[in-house]
């Protein structure tokens, strides 16, 4: 039994990387490829984790993965580039291997476990799946008319449950991480109302709230493990700031 759950990162990595492509040559069934590929994925990470025998939450954890694949699923549809349809696909296959890997030697190798590794995937995953997310959120306002309240209310529940996402993961999970979850959904959604308004692509304001996603949530997470010295603050604000720069000063204003 230990030799098929074994494989499973390598499955997950592969059915992730393959559906995803797939969407690049049956745009029609884009709702059957997105539901299936979530749906084994998350039987992927199920299995991982012995649905909960082997480690108690596991669909908390499988939220992650899934969220991940379906944000890129949906992000994928406004890219016309061909070269991006398979970069995307194998990016996102590669991290969800990775992800899969770490809660196999999490479960079962705990001895191979690297410290924080499935914590800080989480961080990338959720980083990543806020960008794609917000950019989609943002394509639909600028091509589908799509009310901005109807958006703002979709992204305050994505962004207060990735937040809450983080910190579980993080062994968080007492009323302050519901709290954090409140306060920086409340947060972000407000800054992805403002920075609707910018004359600047969707794929850039994606990105700013993304970088301001990663500078808060990064914040919150140190300060709650008691992490939060002035050096690893001032880190996360110099990066925030410096990414907010570079994005802005080379973005194309319309």
């Amino acid at each position: 039994m230990i030799l098929i759950t074994r494989m499973v990162p390598f499955v997950n990595g592969l059915i992730a990387a393959g559906l995803l492509y797939s969407l690049s040559y049956w745009p029609s069934a884009i709702p059957f490829l997105t539901l299936s590929v979530a749906c084994l994925v998350a039987v992927g990470i199920g299995r991982l984790a012995g649905f909960g025998k082997d480690l108690e939450g596991w669909w908390h954890v499988a939220i992650t993965p899934v969220a991940f694949v379906v944000s890129a699923a949906l992000f994928m549809l406004f890219l016309e580039p061909t070269y991006l349809l398979l970069l995307i696909p194998m990016v996102v296959g590669l991290f969800v291997f990775f992800f899969s890997e770490h809660l196999f030697r999490f479960v079962h190798l705990p001895g191979l476990y690297q410290p924080y590794a499935l914590e800080n995937t989480s961080l990338v995953l959720h980083v990543s799946t806020m960008y794609f997310l917000t950019t989609t959120f943002f394509g639909l306002q600028m091509f589908l008319q799509t009310p901005i309240w109807l958006l703002v209310i979709a992204f305050l529940f994505v962004a207060g449950a990735l937040v809450y996402e983080t910190l579980w993961v993080s062994k968080i999970r007492d009323v302050f991480a519901i709290r954090a979850a409140g306060v920086l959904g409340l947060i972000l959604g407000e800054t992805f109302l403002v920075v609707a308004l910018l004359p600047v692509s969707f794929f850039v304001g994606g990105a700013v709230v993304a970088t301001i996603f990663y500078v808060l949530l990064g914040m919150v997470r140190a300060s709650s493990l008691q992490k939060l010295s002035d050096t690893v603050l001032r880190r996360y604000l110099l990066t925030g700031v410096v990414l907010l720069l570079i994005l802005l000063l080379t973005a194309q204003w319309v």
